[in-house]
């Protein structure tokens, strides 16, 4: 796997191959791809929320390489997770995280145990969890 300084998210995306039909491809799937992960990571949970939040941040879209006026709805998100390669995502994905380790880090794992209260997902609050790293 070869690691590369300083890769953005949106450079790593364009090693996913395009799975859609060449015919009637509006918006490149890198720029897609970036702003669905930018959308996931501040807080969007639908494809809807994906598309919408794209209206939201017009300028941020034109930046991720956006050429159109009108912005992707959620049914172009919905048919490209449908048939994307998740493998290829994935592997974009990881790439573009170790871009940030340095190249003489030893890796170090953390081990993690999470555990939800019991009795707490009835309260008036939210269900407790606790998480021990």
């Amino acid at each position: 796997m070869n690691r590369t300084a300083e890769l953005t998210l949106f450079e790593a995306f364009k090693r996913v191959p395009d799975p859609r039909k060449r015919r009637g491809i509006r918006h490149p799937l890198h720029a897609l791809l970036t702003l669905a992960a930018t959308a996931i990571v501040s807080g969007a949970r639908t494809v809807s929320a994906i598309g919408q939040f794209g209206r939201n941040h017009r300028k941020l879209a034109a930046r991720m390489g956006f050429t159109r006026k009108k912005l992707p709805c959620q049914g172009t998100f919905h048919y490209l997770f449908k048939e994307l390669n998740i493998e290829k995502f994935e592997e974009a994905l990881r790439v573009w995280a170790l871009s940030f380790e340095p190249p003489d880090a030893s890796r170090r794992t953390v081990h993690t145990e999470g555990k939800s209260l019991r009795g707490s997902a009835r309260s008036a609050i939210d269900c407790v969890h606790l998480l021990s790293a």
